[in-house]
């Protein structure tokens, strides 16, 4: 299906939002017609970062770009070592910390809802505690571990697993008043050791272009860039 309604975004927001993963040129004008016919108020769609043609048309039908964003991924090929921070799996009495950390970490965050500037900043703001949240119930990840700092809850990463080959980081964040010691990198390899044991053979992560932070962090954890799309979001009024 081209386009779906995306119910945790209409909910937030209050309005009938929908999503388009993979738009192109070709797609865009049946695309267009989906969402008039549904009643979507407003479309948040994908375009392949190389496919400049199917961009500039989604330009010239009045979609504005929020973000770019980039998938790195890396080849597993036996155990990885976690590192030596204190990092284990989540337990129930870490969700609230996991959660703060997500709301410090992610507040204000250059992502496509805060670029949009007709949604409420307030609740932009709630997108990533929420998932956070998500993540550490079981709805949005399948393994969560945090790293402690003198018996703190410094950092979190999210893990799921999308098929029988490869996991994906979903989400991932330290403390500010833990940063610099490279925790992030850590959790990023407790994930590839959690990957070795589900057996599976690549770990991917998905961030926007200007995060260097977590760029470089994976880069550090040998992971590399293997491609890129941006992000539209077009209203209907």
């Amino acid at each position: 299906m081209a386009v779906y309604r995306s119910e945790i975004d209409s909910e937030r927001f209050g309005v009938c939002i929908a999503r388009a993963e993979t738009v192109t040129g070709d797609l865009l004008p049946q695309i267009l017609d989906d969402c008039s016919r549904a009643g979507v108020r407003m479309l948040i769609a994908r375009c392949a970062g190389a496919d400049l043609p199917s961009l500039q048309a989604m330009e010239r039908a009045g979609f504005l770009l929020m973000d770019a964003q980039v998938k790195y991924e890396r080849r597993l090929v036996g155990p990885e070592a976690a590192g030596g921070a204190l990092v284990r799996p989540l337990r129930p009495g870490d969700v609230g910390a996991v959660v703060a950390i997500a709301r410090e970490s992610f507040g204000g965050y250059a992502g496509h809802y805060h670029a949009d500037q007709r949604l409420p900043r307030e609740l932009c703001d709630e997108v990533y505690p929420s998932w956070a949240s998500r993540c550490c119930s079981g709805e949005a990840a399948d393994h969560v571990v945090v790293a402690e700092v003198d018996g703190r809850v410094a950092g979190f990463s999210a893990f799921q697993r999308l098929n029988e080959a490869e996991a994906r980081l979903q989400l991932g964040a330290v403390a500010p008043w833990a940063r610099g010691h490279q925790l992030y990198t850590t959790l990023t390899f407790a994930g590839m050791a959690w990957c070795g044991e589900q057996r599976l053979s690549r770990m991917s992560a998905i961030t926007q272009t200007t995060n260097l932070a977590a760029q470089q962090s994976w880069i550090r954890s040998g992971m590399m860039p293997v491609d890129a799309w941006y992000t539209f979001h077009r209203w209907f009024d």
